[in-house]
């Protein structure tokens, strides 16, 4: 029974499949290789007083040529023509600025999830460099992950606000709209893997090479469509003969399923109070835990329970042994640190967000 019904569609991948081949093979090949050509990527180097323009095809370069800065004010209208000249059929466009105009940085950092990285790399931003969170464009890779350390390692780009904005400008009087903004030298693992061009200042450029793709492909579909609706019409017949008796047995199966279903919903609602009042972590044994080991320097201001993960934040005259500390009670599991461990000089303590998971166990434990 199973393979008759599964007939049809089977029989239908193959119609499409056969004229999908037997169409591709009409298109003449050289619209082929231009519709699967490799995306060409330009790159603008601000290099001293001048802007190098090169070429790249996946990890081939080839520099295309230099614009003066000087000729934009002296000849701007040859400059830009050059510059379009320059820039001319490429997909993306990168801005490089020079490696003494950006800082860059390798971090380690607690193991943390990635929604909160960037978080922590602002507040490190206030920390180990000069400038300002709020001052800068800066993007980070991750370079390394440690599980066995809970560590993090990770590359930061920063630039003033300025650099970034001139390089910008400057392209745009050229005519030239960037995709990405990164630094020469740190680019080299991939031009767009850094990125600090913030999404406000990205123009987007309509790619006429896709659309012409979508239309070609769309041709395609609709003559395979109209070829395989006149072998579908005939499919459907004797489909639609085999699905009515196929409908009578699955109303009679259904009736039997419904029944066991009602069966099975009237045990697992006797039973789902009992289980889940018996299974339901009680928070007043964290809290009583947590009071029994925590030292007398230690408060908590913030405690947070999500499922079977919980959240303790407050502050202390040593962050570091609370991990051994509350690792110790058998109703946590995992302890670890949420975020970076800072200092309140108001308070004169540590103020510290330690994450836990909830032993599903620790109730049963507690009971007994």
């Amino acid at each position: 029974m199973a393979e008759l019904v599964s007939s049809p569609s089977q029989m239908v991948g193959r119609v499409f499949a056969w004229w999908g081949g037997e169409l591709a093979a009409c298109v003449p090949d050289a619209l082929r290789r231009a519709l699967v050509r490799r995306p060409q990527l330009r790159v603008l180097e601000f290099a001293g007083d001048e802007i190098r323009f090169s070429d790249y095809r996946g990890k081939q370069a080839r520099e295309l040529g230099t614009i003066s800065l000087a000729a934009l004010d002296t000849d701007p209208a040859a400059a830009i023509a050059q510059a379009k000249r320059l820039a001319r059929k490429a997909s993306k466009t990168v801005l490089l600025l020079p490696a003494d105009q950006v800082l860059y940085k390798t971090l380690t950092l607690p193991m943390m999830a990635s929604a909160d990285l960037r978080d922590a790399l602002a507040f490190q931003i206030d920390r180990q460099t000069p400038f300002s969170p709020g001052d800068v464009y800066f993007d980070y890779r991750i370079r390394d992950r440690d599980a066995n350390a809970k560590r993090l390692s990770v590359d930061l780009v920063v630039a003033p606000h300025p650099v970034v904005e001139r390089a910008v400008a400057t392209a745009r009087r050229l005519g030239v709209d960037a995709s990405a903004v990164s630094a020469s030298g740190v680019a080299a693992a991939g031009l767009t893997d850094l990125n600090l061009l913030p999404p406000s200042m990205a123009r987007r450029r309509r790619n006429f090479g896709a659309v012409l793709t979508i239309l070609v492909m769309a041709a395609l579909l609709a003559g395979a469509w109209t070829v395989a609706q006149a072998k579908l019409h005939r499919l459907t017949a004797d489909a639609d003969a085999l699905s009515e008796r196929v409908d009578l047995v699955r109303q009679r199966a259904a009736k039997i399923q419904a029944i066991k279903d009602e069966r099975d919903a009237l045990v697992q609602e006797s039973q789902f109070l009992g289980r889940r009042k018996a299974q339901a972590p009680k928070p007043v044994l964290f809290i009583e835990g947590l009071t029994r080991v925590l030292p007398d320097h230690t408060w908590l201001f913030h405690l947070q329970q999500d499922g079977t993960r919980l959240r303790l934040s407050g502050y202390t005259s040593d962050a570091s042994s609370l991990i051994g500390l509350i690792g110790a009670l058998p109703m946590f599991t995992e302890p670890k640190f949420g975020s970076p461990v800072t200092h309140d000089p108001r308070r004169d303590k540590d103020r510290f967000n330690i994450v836990v998971e909830l032993n599903p166990d620790a109730g049963l434990e507690a009971a007994q």
